[in-house]
This record gives structure tokens, C-alpha cells and sequence, in this order.
């Protein structure tokens, strides 16, 4: 079926429009006091008191909801008598542990903000610039981090007290502030705070930080409880689910409030290697997983993957980049009863607002959601653009971000006056209504006359067997030409040159396409705090590169 631009029809069953270049998902009422998510989540844990709630992966000790509330119950009050206002900021610096969610549900509790820290890279700008700010009340934070912070916080000269989620000479630590907290009746007759406004706000999380300082996001009540999925049939109070982000991605706290409201049960571990993930699969008998697709990139190149049962998982929800046609098959191959469901979204837009529905396209992203529109427009010009016009995608949401927390400036550069949130990502609709996106606007490179996408050239090198993960990033050539070059990993035990990975390109690819800027190898790849390839850091070492040459 071929769709006119001007014309408005319904493209799929779930109702999904198209009108004046504009997909709109169906409009869904949403109730009146969805905003209250703390009351709703409260609620949900005392009526799933008895279920896991989360399991440990390293020592295979079982949470149950009862002793969930109970801790974070206790947490929020400990939190009141400290003086945390609704509306104050509360810092959490952890990997993925048991304690992970208390200071998250203590603060929904209570109407404070919650502010994940990228825990992987702290130094100390980094969490200066995060201490100025957001100004936190609070920081709960793991062993690894305490030291380096409490630093900072000295040489600053800031009263923020720090609670250690695990053991810290000198460092009071969460269970020591729980076991403060012994009036059963006002544990008993704990109340959460009224939250009289859907944009009440409830989390910050910090950008990938691509360009300049990380911006941080700031999102509503009302957004969080929009993106709990209370509908998904293989997501019940029976399953068992497992994701591999830190609270620093908010698909990470999606994927938390979602087990939550439905009384399933997670398996938590700290960032596991792709052998552990096939473990924890198969030992917990998973039935959904949200990976990103780096991750499930670095499984297709683990040949002992072959070797686990994943008969057990129903839903894999693949997000965070492009996945090539290879790696959709090889999962569909390894787990026979699960259903492959792409997303595509981002924090400035509240999350996920496309999904593949159950007949799907290869590598399509999916369809509009749900009070969600969308539209591919010229990034020269803004004209909205028509079917199967590339462009950049942009998104209007009853879900958008309040704001980039303090940089007023920086959120009217990105939201037009009408609304839309402006993307940075290139990507077009087909006339069915399905997404595909190509690349990062910012990331094309202006080759000749050309604008270069590096996907595909990614793809093409990812087909070496020996490649474990590449990026191919703009290399400055000339005055104000650039050139394609790629920074490769192997995989463990294996080898592979740089002419080989020139010569596939050439042998594969068009001229423009060509490593003009060469190929470099790296013993480790280099990563954002959120876990994607930091390309940012790699044009810049190709730029000190082309400096040398």
C-alpha cells in the first residue's frame, strides 16, 4: 500500500495515522492521576508483598517485595528526617546490585528527584560538574566511588553527606541508616508524598555527552508512569526478566518500575562478560531481556553462546543502536521461542516511541506508539519530508522532557516552538509506517561531495570473523574534507590486519566508502558511560592522528 503525503490513513491495526507528513500513534486517554507513580508503585509492592522480587546473580539470594518495601520504606523516612524536600536532588552513584533501587523508590516515595551518576567514569571534574549542577542533598554511592567523591565534596567545601551502598571505613552506609529506622508504627502507616501536578519531577539523567558537557534530562512523574509497560502479555507477575544497563539509561529504569508494577521478578548482576549473560539466561530461565545491541553484537561473536539453552525467553527487547539483518537471525536462532522487538526512542522524548509489532521488517524500528507523532523533516530547511524520504526524525510526546536541567538555552535547541523534539538521528518511514533509521546526522562524514553514513560501512566490517567491534569516524583531511576511518577490536585469540580490513571494504563497498582515512586497531574499544561506542572520543583521536601523519 503506497501512502500520499497528503492524504491521512490508518497504515497498521493499532490504529497508526499518517497525515501531512505526520505518523501519529492512537490516541490513548490517560487516566487523571496517572502522574501519582509513587502511590501506584507503593501500592503494587504491598499487594505483591509475597513474590521475588529480585534475585541475586552472583550469590543467587532471593528479594522479596515485602523486604523491598520494608527497606525502602524505611530509606524515605530516614530521608524526611534528613530534611529532603520534594523536589530536592538525590545523587545515586552504583553499578547493578540489591541496594541498586531503595534510594530510587525512597525518593519516587517521597517526591524527590532521583540523579543516576555514570559510575563507570567518574573523576573528578566529572563530578564536580555533577555536584554544581544538580546540587544534591544526598549521595548514596558503592565502595568503588566513595572515596574519590567524598574528595571532591572536600575541596568544594559542600555539606552533602554520602551513604555507602555496601561497607566504607568512616562512611555511614545504607544499612546502617535502615536500621535507624525501628518505629514499626511509622513504618506501618507510611504514607508517600501527594504529587499534586503530572509534571512534578521525579528523575534527572545525564546525556552521552557527544558534544561538550553531558546536559542532563529532567523528567516528569507523569513520563515515568507512561513508560511502565502494564500490558505486555509475557511480562507478568510470573516471569523473570533481566537487563544489563545501569539506573544511568532510563530504558534501565524503565525496565525496573515495569517488574515492579507487576510483581515480577529481575535478575540483577554488575556488568556481566557475554558468557555470564548465557549463564544467568539459562540458570534463572529468563523469559525477557532488554539488551542493547552492542551487547547483542559482542554475543554473535561468542561462539560458546551455541552451547546454553534460551528456549526459556519470550520477549528480547533490542535497543540503543542500528542491528544489522545478521544479528536479528542469529537471535531469533539461539532463543526459538522469543519474539525480537526492536525499539527506537530516546530520554529527551521520555523513552521508547517505536516498536517493531509482531510481523515486523527486518532492521525496521517499528511503528509509532501510542500518543506518540512523528515526522522525517530536510535538516537543511525544515520541510517535512514524505515517504521514504531520509531526513532527520522528530518527535512530539505527551512523554517530552521537562527540560535540560538548567540550560534553558540548550532545550530551545533542540524543541521547536511547536513542540518537536529534534532527534540528530537520519532515518526515513516507509509507506507502511515503519522506521528505519540510518545514522547520527552528526556522525555522517563529508567525504568529496558526498555525506558518508558509517553504517554501512560498519556492517561490512563487522562480517570479519575476527572483528569484534568497529567504529568508523570522520578523520580530518584538508582544509574542510573528511575522510572514513575505522578504530576495530578482535576478538579474543584471533588476528587481523589493517590491509584486510581495507582491502574488505574496497572489495564490498562503493568508492566514496573507501578507508580513505585508514584503519586503526585497538586492544579495547572505547565506550560511553551508557555503553555505546564513544564516538566522540574516537573523531578526536583520529583528529591527533591526522595531526601526526
Amino acid at each position: 500500500m503506497v501512502v500520499k503525503k497528503e492524504s491521512s490513513v490508518v497504515v497498521n491495526k493499532s490504529g497508526v495515522q499518517y497525515e501531512n507528513g505526520i505518523w501519529k500513534g492512537v490516541k490513548i486517554e490517560i487516566p487523571k492521576n496517572n502522574y501519582k507513580v509513587n502511590e501506584s508503585l507503593f501500592k503494587q509492592m504491598k499487594h505483591y508483598s509475597k513474590n521475588i522480587a529480585q534475585i541475586d546473580g552472583i550469590t543467587g539470594y532471593e528479594d522479596s517485595y515485602a523486604n523491598l518495601t520494608d527497606r525502602s520504606i524505611k530509606c524515605a523516612l530516614w530521608m524526611r528526617k534528613q530534611g529532603v524536600q520534594p523536589g530536592d536532588v538525590i545523587g545515586i552513584c552504583t553499578h547493578n546490585q540489591l541496594d541498586t533501587a531503595i534510594p530510587l523508590i525512597a525518593s519516587l516515595f517521597i517526591g524527590a528527584v532521583s540523579n543516576p551518576w555514570w559510575e563507570t567514569c567518574l573523576d573528578e571534574d566529572v563530578i564536580k560538574y555533577f555536584i554544581e549542577l544538580t546540587e544534591p542533598k544526598l549521595i548514596f554511592i558503592n565502595e568503588q566511588s566513595s572515596s574519590i567523591v567524598q574528595n571532591v565534596i572536600n575541596k568544594l567545601n559542600r555539606n552533602i553527606k554520602i551513604i555507602a551502598l555496601g561497607n566504607v571505613d568512616g562512611v555511614e552506609s545504607l544499612t546502617d541508616i535502615l536500621n535507624t529506622q525501628n518505629n514499626n508504627d511509622e513504618i506501618d502507616h507510611f504514607k508517600c508524598t501527594s504529587i499534586d501536578k503530572s509534571t512534578h519531577p521525579a528523575l534527572l539523567i545525564y546525556t552521552s555527552g557527544s558534544t561538550g558537557r553531558p546536559k542532563s534530562v529532567l523528567l516528569s512523574c507523569d513520563t515515568l508512569d507512561q513508560n511502565i509497560n502494564k500490558n505486555d502479555d509475557q511480562i507478568s507477575d510470573c516471569s523473570t526478566g533481566i537487563w544489563f544497563s545501569s539506573l544511568c539509561w532510563v530504558s534501565a529504569i524503565t525496565c525496573l518500575l515495569t517488574s515492579i508494577s507487576i510483581g515480577s521478578k529481575y535478575v540483577v548482576y554488575p556488568n556481566p562478560s557475554e558468557l555470564t549473560i548465557c549463564q544467568l539466561i539459562e540458570k534463572y530461565q529468563i523469559n525477557w531481556a532488554m539488551i542493547g545491541t552492542g551487547v547483542a553484537n559482542r554475543l554473535y561473536k561468542t561462539k560458546q553462546v551455541l552451547d546454553f539453552d534460551f528456549s526459556s525467553i519470550k520477549r528480547i527487547y533490542l535497543a540503543g543502536a542500528i542491528a544489522k539483518r545478521e544479528i536479528e537471525e542469529f537471535l531469533v536462532e539461539i532463543c526459538p521461542n522469543a519474539l525480537v522487538i526492536h525499539c527506537y526512542g530516546c530520554t529527551e522524548a521520555g523513552s521508547m516511541v517505536t516498536v517493531t509489532p509482531v510481523s515486523s521488517k527486518p532492521c525496521s524500528c517499528g511503528k509509532v506508539l501510542p500518543n506518540i507523532q512523528m515526522k522525517v523533516i530536510n535538516p537543511e530547511n525544515g520541510d517535512t519530508l514524505g515517504i521514504n524520504e531520509e531526513g532527520e526524525i522528530c518527535i512530539k510526546t505527551s512523554k517530552m522532557m521537562l527540560g535540560y536541567y538548567k540550560n534553558p538555552k540548550a532545550t530551545d535547541e533542540v524543541i521547536d516552538a511547536d513542540g518537536w523534539y529534534h532527534t540528530d538521528d537520519l532515518g526515513y518511514f516507509d509507506e507502511d509506517g515503519d522506521l528505519f533509521i540510518i545514522d547520527r546526522i552528526k556522525d555522517l562524514i563529508k567525504c568529496r561531495l558526498d555525506d558518508i553514513a558509517p553504517g554501512p560501512i560498519e556492517q561490512c566490517i563487522l562480517k570479519h570473523p575476527n572483528v569484534a567491534e568497529v567504529a568508523v569516524v570522520s578523520k580530518p583531511y584538508g582544509i574542510d574534507r573528511e575522510q572514513p576511518m575505522a578504530f576495530i577490536t578482535m576478538l579474543p585469540g584471533t588476528k587481523v590486519t589493517e590491509a584486510e580490513i581495507i582491502k574488505l571494504v574496497d572489495d564490498k563497498l562503493p568508492l566514496n566508502m573507501r578507508l580513505s582515512g585508514g584503519v586503526k586497531i585497538l586492544d579495547k574499544m572505547l565506550y560511553t558511560p551508557s555503553g555505546k561506542i564513544a564516538k566522540k572520543n574516537l573523531r578526536n583521536l583520529a583528529r591527533v592522528l591526522a595531526q601526526e601523519n
